[in-house]
């Protein structure tokens, strides 16, 4: 009778250790299954947001011109100021798409750059300057400093662009 009860108080033991062992890992399971899904989400969500911010690159070569004195004159709206004038506030800063501009001058000349006829600055001689568009632009016109040579082409704001100014 002795063993009998003995066996059974150890039946007892092992089978509250067994059933608090499998509940413990059937918990832990839940957690490991909850932290997945939550990793899964979470990967997914960045590839969409990345997805949706990226922005085609485009590249173009520009040969440099010799500058036509007429043409100059319908290229450029607004260039260098040469007096101390606050300019007015942009009204379509952060309106619509905005797009940066990068120049990559190989040239031994400072290069002045506009976007659609205003000026927006230099870039030093074999240097790399960077223009952001706010609401778009339809042109661009760079020029030597000195006026000798002049590269020109179209554009929108549908991606990043990268001019080479040779």
């Amino acid at each position: 009778m002795r063993n009998t009860a003995y066996a059974s108080f150890l039946e007892e033991i092992i089978s509250s250790i067994f059933v608090s062992v499998q509940t413990t890992q059937t918990n832990k399971t839940k957690i490991m299954k909850k932290y997945l899904v939550m990793i899964c989400l979470a990967v997914f969500a960045v590839t969409v947001v990345s997805a949706q911010t990226k922005k085609p690159v485009f590249v173009q070569d520009s040969k440099q011109n010799k500058v036509d004195a007429k043409q100059r004159g319908t290229m450029i709206k607004m260039d260098v100021p040469t007096t101390d004038v606050a300019a007015p506030a942009p009204t379509t800063r952060g309106a619509g798409d905005y797009c940066t501009m990068t120049f990559d001058n190989y040239t031994g000349y400072w290069v002045k750059i506009y976007v659609d006829g205003n000026f927006k600055g230099y870039v030093e001689p074999y240097g790399v300057g960077d223009v952001t568009v706010y609401g778009g632009y339809t042109t661009y016109y760079c020029e030597t400093s000195g006026g000798s040579y002049y590269w020109s082409g179209e554009g929108n704001c549908e991606g990043q662009y990268h001019y080479n100014l040779r």
